[in-house]
């Protein structure tokens, strides 16, 4: 009796097109897992500067200790008309491995790539020192995007970018100071009150316009403070006292007792 195989005829050609295909597959997953697997953040500062201050910021680097880094780029984002100025140096972490930051503006943008022309890894550390001034009393958030880096190995690594932000030191001015009763006898008090524009507290310069009265050269107001009293000797005349007010640092009410 006749024995029956059965045979499966496989075509060649379609055996190594699926072959190429699984290998093309592998070489476009490699980069992507190695971006995918890294750790590295840079990290920026904030800051508080008075209105149409210049910021000094930090651009700190954190990267993964298996993927050492030769060079990275990333985008400080903002408001153009808030900003009226940008300018980056390289940080200790760069100069050490002798990297070098270029930089390009645009409008609300500030584009810089750290590079060198050799193999030192970039360790972490201050990458780079970001000086921003402000256009006038608005303070900005400052924004990272596009962060990228290159390792050692020629790998691209995913970089996690966080900006920071820019506050702006309120101006406290005086907005008020009274006096009750306005005139005075002689051995009487009255209280008077300065009332700042904000909330911060602050200091407020006092004279008088008489050298029979007696004032204190100032008037400390802590911040969040209601009232503050302060106790001068009697003044022997009848005398209308009048003050004198410098602009404090920041704001709230204050109660001073004078005798006068």
């Amino acid at each position: 009796m006749d024995s029956h195989s059965h045979v499966i005829n496989r075509n060649p050609m379609k055996t190594n097109s699926f072959s190429r295909f699984a290998a093309s597959i592998a070489v476009l997953f490699l980069p992507l897992c190695n971006l995918l697997q890294a750790q590295t953040s840079l990290n920026l500062t904030s800051a508080t500067v008075a209105a149409a201050g210049t910021a000094q910021l930090s651009l700190s680097l954190a990267s993964s200790s298996s993927s050492p880094l030769a060079a990275i780029q990333w985008t400080l984002d903002y408001s153009p008309t808030a900003v009226a100025g940008v300018s980056v140096t390289a940080g200790p972490a760069s100069a050490a491995a002798g990297k070098t930051v270029s930089c390009n503006a645009g409008a609300g943008s500030y584009k810089c790539v750290a590079w060198g022309a050799n193999g030192t890894t970039i360790q972490d550390g201050v990458l780079a020192t970001v000086s921003v001034t402000l256009a006038g009393g608005v303070g900005v958030p400052v924004n990272m995007s596009n962060t990228l880096a290159a390792s050692a190995a020629g790998d691209l690594v995913a970089v996690t970018g966080v900006g920071g932000t820019i506050a702006v030191v309120p101006v406290t001015t005086v907005s008020s100071i009274a006096c009750v009763p306005g005139a005075l006898g002689p051995g009487t008090s009255g209280n008077c009150t300065v009332i700042l524009s904000g909330t911060g507290g602050g200091t407020v310069g006092l004279s008088s316009s008489s050298s029979d009265l007696t004032v204190p050269t100032s008037l400390a107001i802590p911040a969040g403070s209601g009232r503050e009293r302060s106790h001068l000797p009697p003044s022997p005349l009848h005398r209308t006292r009048r003050q004198r007010s410098q602009p404090p640092s920041t704001v709230r009410p204050k109660r001073l007792r004078l005798p006068w």
